[in-house]
């Protein structure tokens, strides 16, 4: 169905977590679901013996990516205009994966208050790691601390430095319009089991939790885990915020409204006041690989 107009209950509509061609997909879950997906898995198993006995090595996925298809103005265009198709003002926050190029080029053509220089940051974590969306880097700042957050990222450190972690996420919040948000915690992206994933996430929310803004209710993810990601903020007292994680051609299928005006008031909102409204479009009624 169509999405109805949104003029009457809002001013604005955030989109937040969206991909451009410069966020690099890894490929390392491959030999994970592989081995399990029916016929797939006949057909996985038959080539990588094929592979390891030409080769002598078994089929390496750890350092394999992808990148989406669309360019940075295309995901920007796109999603401006499913907002304004609803009758919202449009802020939108590209987040690829540790990289703020696509945003540095929206910045091109577009004001940084409707186009924040956002990353999804890549944190190790004891056993995993989680994605941070950190979103409204000072443009004066933005290149200096990206680099500062990466390099903790692939520290060749074998064991992440928990002190210095602290230094990291006190340095952003020491930003007030920045907004840091934990991107699909749920999801056991480091494939370690999902009852092991929870117990780190515990532990994370635990140690860093208070520097945390929001949970994020994601597009690519089932509602079941979106669910649980529901009663977990309400259980914690934390706000929810949406992060439509697109990687195709399609926009968000869930979005933020808010009266602000611009991404510094909407993040005054989530931090402190804890206010947060989320609205699903309609392609989130969609079946979940159709969405994905």
């Amino acid at each position: 169905h169509k999405a109805e107009k949104l003029t009457p209950k809002a001013k604005t509509g955030i989109s937040l977590h969206c991909r451009t061609q410069y966020s690099k997909e890894m490929l390392d879950f491959i030999p994970h679901y592989a081995e399990k997906l029916p016929i797939i898995s006949f057909f996985w198993k038959r080539e990588k013996e094929r592979f390891t006995k030409e080769k002598g090595y078994a089929p390496d996925f750890s350092n394999a990516f992808w990148e989406p298809p669309l360019t940075s103005f295309d995901v920007y265009n796109i999603e401006q205009k499913q907002l304004n198709d609803v009758g919202l003002d449009g802020i939108v926050s590209i987040t690829d994966h540790d990289n703020i190029a696509a945003n540095l080029q929206v910045l091109e053509q577009n004001d940084i208050k409707k186009a924040p220089i956002s990353l999804e940051w890549t944190v190790p974590f004891e056993y995993g790691f989680f994605h941070l969306g950190v979103h409204n880097l000072p443009k004066n700042q933005a290149d200096e601390i990206t680099q500062t957050l990466l390099a903790y990222s692939f520290s060749e450190d074998k064991e992440p430095n928990k002190a210095k972690l602290h230094e990291l996420f006190a340095m952003l919040s020491e930003i007030r319009e920045v907004l840091v948000i934990l991107n699909h915690p749920l999801w056991d992206i480091e494939i370690v089991g999902q009852e092991r994933h929870e117990i780190l996430l515990k532990r994370f929310i635990k140690e860093y939790g208070k520097w945390i803004h929001a949970f994020e209710v994601n597009g690519f993810r089932s509602w079941s885990e979106n669910k649980g990601v529901i009663e977990l903020a309400e259980a914690l007292d934390f706000p929810l915020a949406t992060g439509g994680d697109r990687h195709g051609c399609q926009p968000n299928t869930v979005i933020n409204l808010t009266n602000s005006n611009t991404f510094e008031e909407f993040v005054e909102e989530i931090r402190v006041d804890k206010k947060s409204e989320v609205v699903l479009m309609p392609e989130h009624t969609k079946p979940l690989h159709w969405r994905q």
